[in-house]
């Protein structure tokens, strides 16, 4: 991920930026794609021509999402331009990471390149204001359901009212830093665990443990 956001500090918002996020993305279990970096043209790659379930149901009859058979450079180029173009507001940086995360130009990684890509896109490398992920399970969950509906529509309208419920879930720095803070401390508690001997509450002396277990009423236990 460090080496992603590492790539397009150094190349800016641009369509090469975006490139190479992905393709950083190598030698890892949890990627999929055999070309990162490389963006998807399915009439000269099977493996690009993917299928994507848009709906969190078990129903044979869920719909499917599916994704441009080509993207290319150009159209790449054609989001920037309607963000260099718009307000700078958070919501125009979440549009950002909806709209590359619908296009899905690469084989795999693309929403963490989508939401690197936007924070570069916001400045928020230098200023620290991340678009950051709900936090918590249940928004993260409510989140990738707008998500999956913002991928099946293009109605202009429609993907507005969806990325205001999206925006309206996203924590803000307040409860960034308080979830933030609350992780350091963990790792903290951690650290200074691993420092410590810890030894069990009776010690070596099991004789003594039996005599004391033996005299408890019948009703208590340890």
């Amino acid at each position: 991920m460090q080496n992603g956001v590492n790539a397009i500090i150094s190349t800016g918002f641009t369509v090469q930026g975006i490139i190479a996020i992905n393709q950083q993305f190598t030698n890892s279990p949890i990627e999929a794609h055999t070309l990162p970096g490389h963006l998807r043209n399915y009439m000269y790659n099977e493996e690009d021509n993917v299928h994507m379930i848009a709906e969190r149901s078990y129903s044979p009859n869920r719909r499917l999402y599916t994704l441009p058979e080509i993207v290319t450079e150009g159209i790449l180029q054609e989001m920037i331009d309607r963000f260099d173009t718009s307000e700078y507001t958070t919501k125009d940086g979440w549009r950002v990471f909806a709209d590359l995360a619908k296009m899905q130009p690469f084989q795999d990684g693309n929403k963490r390149t989508a939401l690197i890509a936007a924070n570069e896109a916001m400045g928020a490398f230098e200023t620290q204001d991340f678009l950051v992920l709900p936090l918590q399970p249940e928004s993260n969950t409510k989140f990738i359901g707008l998500l999956m509906r913002y991928y099946l529509t293009d109605d202009a309208t429609q993907q507005d009212r969806l990325l205001d419920e999206m925006v309206s879930l996203t924590p803000g720095t307040v409860e960034q830093e308080q979830v933030w803070q609350a992780e350091r401390d963990r790792l903290e508690s951690i650290k200074k665990l691993s420092t410590r001997r810890v030894k069990p509450f009776w010690g070596g002396n099991q004789e003594f443990r039996q005599r004391y277990l033996k005299n408890l009423p019948d009703d208590q236990d340890l």
